[in-house]
């Protein structure tokens, strides 16, 4: 399975498990609002019941004090319960506390005035089964009954009674004495019991019914948490399972070949200083070669690249032991030489030989190495893509650094390459006639990307300046020049002018920048291959590397000249002539 492959993998799951978490979430949520709702309604309905049973309490005391006392105020009381218990009067707020205790003992209750609504029309809103509201009509329906007979005990303490058609029309005497008997006697607390049993078994229904209703959704919240907690151990294993298997085949090997690259970077540098050594003839110098192979047995991307880095490695094992064998026939050409000196002319020609095989040596490892190095880039092109995500902020500095580095010593071998065909003769000019202003500004167009908050100011004539030359070379010259100051140009703040005029049979090209500048001492220095800088105020060194070099053997390549005027603090002037007639 391809790294790529495994990620999708295991990014998927975790999309799946993230949305089955989130949708039980939405569900126990939904449950537990039911559940609390459920747990409202059956309180609801307790205190509805409890109503209804407590004003049957209270309309009872007062009618037993109204006929015992004679008391109207109670009288007042007992129709103002029975119109809240019917609708006809607003239910005081907290009207389920303590309420008539107070009003009877004559201490005033600070409350609002609720809304009129029935007993029996708050019954309905809160959903009662058919049971239940049956048997609280039955408890209201004989609750009604009980207070017609109360109602008559109380037109009897003042003189009226039923006509026979439900009526207090009737006058007589009052007579206290059955009006008591009438709320005393057993048939009233019959009457009263069969008025409470209705209640007692709407209390049953009720009880049953709601404690089902919240069993059911405490069960069905429960198995929802059990769902989400095992979803999250779920999430919890795929991420210590994906944690292994990613440090195993992704960040340990990216590691391992982070190291082997440094080392190959290095082995490449030692190479080129074991070769600039024999150069200058110290033939004591030798090149071990230090990187190792990698055995990553896998066909995903890792392993690809592993192998191109292994077949480097092998390429600069054999070139160092050409190396070895050639510096070897040095020392023994040279020991000769000074064993038999009258072969001095014969040894030195075999020097010349050798020399030659060396440069030839040192171009094949160079050219071969270019292929290599750019498959290289491209895995790393291919890594950052697809799985740069997957590494730590640590992993993708380091890749950055890698690909960087990869990049410049592709650019220092192409380099290379064109440097040794002109010091060698064999850079074959394409001579044309152009205007040379006009290939200014294209290059500076092609840089316009790198400027940032740096200003690039043209700085010559619109009349054509016409030279004959190689117009690609004299291209690459201006931009190696505008890519320097650019590169050591500070921004914001920084300019940069390029100029064009024509001076004494030639045309002269300069890139002026306002950077740090180069002391007087390096003006040479710095178009030698791989020559150095140090800056004067922070002590550091910086390399030329090629560019400049490739630059002046261009110029002098067409006949011109190239050179630079700077001091430090007051930036650099980069110019170079060509001829306007060549032949």
């Amino acid at each position: 399975m391809t790294i790529r492959r495994f990620f999708q993998l295991v990014y998927g799951l975790f999309f799946v498990l993230l949305i089955a978490i989130g949708t039980l979430a939405v569900l126990l949520y939904v449950n537990e609002v039911k559940l609390i709702n459920s747990q409202r309604i059956r309180f609801e309905s307790y205190l509805l019941a409890d109503e209804l049973r407590q004003s049957s309490d209270d309309m009872t005391r007062f009618v037993r004090s109204y006929v015992v006392t004679g008391d109207p105020k109670y009288k007042r009381m007992y129709y103002e319960v029975l119109a809240i218990r019917k609708g006809k009067k607003p239910r005081p707020e907290h009207y389920n506390r303590i309420y008539w205790d107070f009003i009877a003992a004559g201490i005033p209750v600070k409350t609002r005035p609720g809304e009129a609504l029935s007993l029996q029309a708050r019954m309905s809103r809160l959903g009662f089964s058919d049971a239940e509201f049956h048997k609280l009509n039955e408890a209201q329906r004989l609750s009604d009954a009980l207070a017609k007979r109360e109602n008559a005990a109380m037109h009897v303490m003042l003189g009226w009674y039923d006509d026979g058609t439900g009526h207090f029309r009737k006058r007589g005497k009052p007579n206290r004495e059955l009006a008591i008997s009438m709320v005393y006697d057993a048939a009233y607390e019959k009457l009263r019991a069969r008025a409470m049993k209705p209640i007692n078994d709407f209390y049953a229904l009720l009880d049953r019914r709601t404690s089902r209703t919240a069993e059911f959704y405490t069960r069905r919240g429960f198995l929802y948490l059990e769902l989400i907690f095992v979803i999250l151990t779920a999430l919890w294993l795929l991420t210590i399972v994906s944690s292994v298997m990613i440090a195993k085949r992704v960040t340990s090997r990216v590691s391992a070949i982070e190291k082997q690259t440094e080392m190959v970077a290095a082995d490449i540098d030692a190479l080129a200083g074991v070769a600039a050594s024999i150069a200058d003839g110290n033939l004591s110098e030798q090149f071990e070669l230090r990187a190792q192979h990698l055995n990553f047995n896998t066909n995903d991307e890792i392993g690809q690249l592993a192998r191109v880095q292994n077949h480097m490695i092998d390429r600069l094992k054999e070139a160092g032991d050409s190396i070895a064998r050639i510096t070897a026939e040095l020392r023994e050409d040279a020991l000769e030489l000074e064993a038999h000196s009258r072969q001095i002319e014969e040894s030195y020609k075999k020097l010349r030989e050798l020399e030659s095989l060396r440069d030839s040596l040192t171009h094949m490892i160079v050219h071969d190495m270019r292929t290599p190095l750019t498959s290289i880039y491209g895995y790393l092109e291919m890594l950052r893509e697809f799985e740069s995500k997957s590494l730590s902020q640590e992993g993708r500095e380091y890749l950055s650094i890698v690909m960087g580095e990869t990049q410049n010593l592709m650019e220092m071998i192409s380099s290379l390459l064109d440097v040794s065909k002109m010091e060698h003769g064999e850079m074959q000019l394409d001579l044309s006639e152009f205007d040379i202003t006009e290939l200014v500004k294209e290059i500076a167009a092609k840089l316009e990307p790198l400027r940032e908050d740096r200003s690039i100011i043209l700085d010559f004539a619109e009349t054509p300046l016409l030279v004959t030359a190689d117009r690609h070379l004299i291209g690459r010259v201006i931009q190696n020049l505008l890519s320097n100051a650019l590169k050591f140009t500070p921004s914001p703040g920084g300019e940069i002018r390029l100029r064009a005029e024509r001076q004494d049979g030639s045309v002269k090209v300069c890139v002026i920048d306002n950077g740090p500048g180069v002391p007087k001492e390096y003006h040479e220095k710095i178009f030698e291959k791989f020559g150095q800088v140090e800056s004067r105020q922070n002590r550091q060194k910086y390399s030329t590397g090629l560019g400049l070099t490739f630059c002046k053997l261009a110029v002098e390549a067409h006949g011109g000249r190239i050179g630079i005027e700077s001091e430090p603090g007051k930036g650099s002037t980069f110019w170079f002539t060509l001829p306007v007639n060549r032949t």
